[in-house]
């Protein structure tokens, strides 16, 4: 595997005149979790409509449900978008998002529900199985696109295998953003707009070297 330095320059090459449509699709992905999230966060929270103008009561379950069924497949196609520019050149980012999010729609549902309950059973035992558990499967949402050929179970045990020996090379990977992180809070989010595909970018560049090795090597 190369050295962090190395998947940071991957990730500036690849978006090295994409930038904005970087920022754009990561704009409108955060603009529908938003819009899906905030109300029913709000609802059960409050108990109120004070911060909801406008919107009644008889949508709090509608969002709900659609909360449910599009916030995983619409990862699964961020993920992926930024797979594709790294991969091929594909610039298309946001179209690529959902493309890549709602094609095969039921088994990326599927794999991603199960990709949350395994992260959330983890964390429920442990803090340290559950962060060790969300390493081992973090390739998963990669796989459902990549190799939708594959059963639920043969993705998750695909992710296991190529994350064998690799899972601190990718939390290391993750934490060498931490600066951007504090910058995009001093920026009151703002910076999460660049930092966001640069993240996603150099995480590509990692499930791409991880399919070039032997698994579990």
């Amino acid at each position: 595997m190369r050295s962090n330095s190395d998947y940071k320059d991957t990730a500036l090459a690849a978006l090295r005149g994409n930038w904005a449509e970087a920022v754009l699709c990561t704009v409108v992905y955060i603009a529908v979790v938003s819009a899906l999230v905030s109300y029913p966060t709000v609802k059960s929270v409050t108990g109120s409509m004070a911060f909801t103008p406008g919107i009644p009561y008889l949508w709090y379950w509608p969002v709900s449900i659609a909360m449910f069924l599009i916030l995983g497949n619409l990862e699964t196609g961020f993920y992926n978008a930024f797979r594709l520019l790294v991969e091929s050149g594909d610039n298309r980012l946001t179209a690529n998002m959902f493309r890549a999010g709602f094609r095969a729609y039921f088994h990326k549902l599927c794999g991603y529900l199960l990709y949350g309950v395994i992260v959330f059973a983890g964390s429920m035992l442990f803090l340290i199985p559950g962060i060790i558990w969300a390493f081992a499967y973090s390739m998963v949402p990669y796989i459902l696109d990549d190799e939708p050929q594959l059963s639920i179970v043969q993705t998750f045990r695909k992710s296991r295998l190529l994350m064998k020996g690799h899972k601190f090379d990718y939390f290391w990977l993750c934490l060498s953003f931490i600066g951007w992180g504090i910058l995009s809070i001093l920026t009151l989010g703002i910076g999460l707009l660049w930092l966001a595909p640069y993240l996603q970018t150099a995480s590509a560049a990692f499930y791409e070297d991880l399919k070039g090795l032997p698994e579990g090597i």
